[in-house]
């Protein structure tokens, strides 16, 4: 009996990433209207993410073949992944640095006039709120299901678990590009990356979705409640002025995120030993 062919292919999961950016972008521009205001834009972004990305991504993940909840991570993990999710934090000051160093490399040109740095504001506590549900609520949700869930397990069984692992974080790292400048899209993309070998990393070594979608959530609530509370706990080149964050939190950061990656990788090495190399 032939094995089922796996879905998506590499082309297939290019096209879907962007497909499901234009679709989100098109719908929350939509949602938002022409003059969006503050309490509006994480609505009609949450909006634009769950049907560009979780709706392409549910419509796709019906041609995954069976056994489909076990290829799409829709499973518990061991309990030992959580270490590793922990010691994968301190990514978030790596990313930083990179950006850091971009804009050293590249310095950034000025942004044409009208043009919005941030459209989510956190200012009041109402917007913080209303900026953590969308970021660290649904977004690391929608966009784990998308990348890791349907797109990852396609990918790595037609070209491999390095390989596979590198193209959905390549697509991933796309799907965040941003900025007018491409200096402001290789800083977004490098660190993109990053985060989606992370990501996919956990990914295939648990053969859960679950331990991405948590680093995701603490990643992006990192990002979130350290610019809240930058006037409390600045750290420069993080989230106070600064052209780079000191070098032992840099430095300890890199060590912990390779400590991270290596018990990420002995324990899914682990998990296939005991399973007898399923």
């Amino acid at each position: 009996m032939s094995r089922p062919q796996s879905f998506p292919g590499p082309w297939p999961a290019a096209l879907l990433t962007l497909l499901a950016m234009f679709v989100s972008q098109l719908l929350a521009a939509l949602f938002a209207g022409p003059q969006p205001s503050a309490g509006v834009v994480p609505t009609a972004l949450g909006f634009g993410l769950a049907v560009g990305f979780g709706g392409l991504g549910t419509l796709a993940a019906r041609r995954v073949p069976p056994p489909a909840d076990a290829r799409l991570g829709l499973r518990s993990f061991a309990p030992a992944f959580l270490i590793s999710i922990v010691l994968l934090l301190p990514l978030v000051v790596v990313v930083s640095e990179l950006d850091n160093v971009t804009k050293a490399l590249f310095p950034p040109a000025p942004e044409p006039a009208g043009a919005v740095a941030d459209p989510l504001s956190l200012s009041t506590p109402l917007d913080l709120l209303q900026s953590a549900v969308l970021i660290v609520g649904i977004v690391p949700v929608v966009e784990e299901w998308f990348f890791r869930g349907v797109l990852q397990q396609g990918v790595v069984d037609r070209l491999g678990p390095v390989r596979g692992v590198g193209l959905t974080a390549l697509l991933f790292a796309l799907a965040h590009g941003g900025g007018t400048t491409a200096a402001s899209w290789v800083s977004a993309g490098g660190g993109m990356l990053l985060f989606g070998l992370a990501f996919g990393a956990l990914r295939i070594a648990s053969g859960s979705l679950l331990p991405p979608v948590l680093l995701h959530m603490a990643v992006n609530a990192c990002g979130v409640f350290g610019t809240a509370l930058a006037a409390r706990v600045p750290i420069a080149g993080f989230n106070a002025p600064g052209e780079h964050s000191p070098l032992p939190l840099v430095v300890g950061s890199v060590v912990a995120s390779a400590l991270g990656l290596a018990v990420c990788l002995r324990l899914g090495r682990r998990g296939r030993g005991a399973s007898g190399g399923a």
